[in-house]
């Protein structure tokens, strides 16, 4: 019964979160450059906040229902660009709960290789400097939400320029291009995360009847222990 209760809490919060992140894209703030129907808004405050409301195995099943849902609408062999749709924001969700070097030190440096050695990436290397925060402060202990809120983010951009790079052809120029735009998106993004973290945490504080509160409670005494 109590197995059964569980499931049924971790489905509805994959089917609920999963709407919320549909109901943020609506709030549109910029247009991701190379793509004629792609927007960075709402959905990107909200769906790097997956892993921290529903651990990692709630994120792992908001994200592969968004898989699934993209597979199916445009078939099994999905041009490599769709994945910027989804595998960012999931990389993003699990720096939240996961304190491992793999998703903190090597999943950025990993992005930066795969950047400059690509031709045009190359000669746009300094894009990919933002990279360097979340590899520098990987060796800061105290971190506040807001670092870890930023750190996501720039996860999340890491990942996401290097498929739209490999996939997109786009000048060396547009690149440097958005150089200050990205400053500018991903402070607000980080900003936007603390304001939902904050409102959230504050009901949580009153309410537990919520499928992934003790995954959040850990997470949140965590940041408070080290932040």
């Amino acid at each position: 019964m109590i197995h059964t209760k569980k499931i049924v809490k971790n489905i509805a919060f994959i089917i609920g979160f999963f709407s919320l992140i549909k109901l943020a894209s609506l709030l549109k703030m910029s247009f991701v450059v190379g793509s004629h129907t792609m927007f960075f808004g709402g959905a990107s405050i909200i769906t790097p906040l997956a892993g921290l409301f529903g651990g990692a195995a709630g994120a792992t099943g908001v994200f592969s229902l968004c898989a699934l849902i993209r597979f199916f609408s445009y078939g099994l062999f999905l041009p490599f660009k769709h994945f910027s749709y989804f595998v960012p924001g999931y990389c993003a969700s699990l720096y939240w709960v996961s304190n491992n070097i793999l998703s903190r030190l090597l999943l950025p440096l990993l992005c930066m290789i795969l950047f400059i050695a690509h031709p045009v990436g190359f000669w746009a290397a300094p894009y990919a400097c933002y990279w360097l925060i979340p590899i520098t402060l990987y060796f800061v202990q105290n971190k506040s939400v807001f670092l870890q809120a930023l750190c996501s983010t720039l996860i999340a951009h890491a990942v996401g320029s290097v498929i739209w790079i490999y996939s997109v052809p786009m000048s060396v120029f547009d690149w440097y291009r958005l150089i200050p735009v990205v400053a500018v998106e991903r402070f607000a993004f980080a900003l936007g995360m603390v304001v939902v973290y904050n409102g959230i945490r504050n009901v949580y504080k009153k309410l537990t009847l919520f499928g992934g509160y003790s995954d959040f409670l850990s997470v949140y005494k965590s940041f408070k222990t080290n932040g």
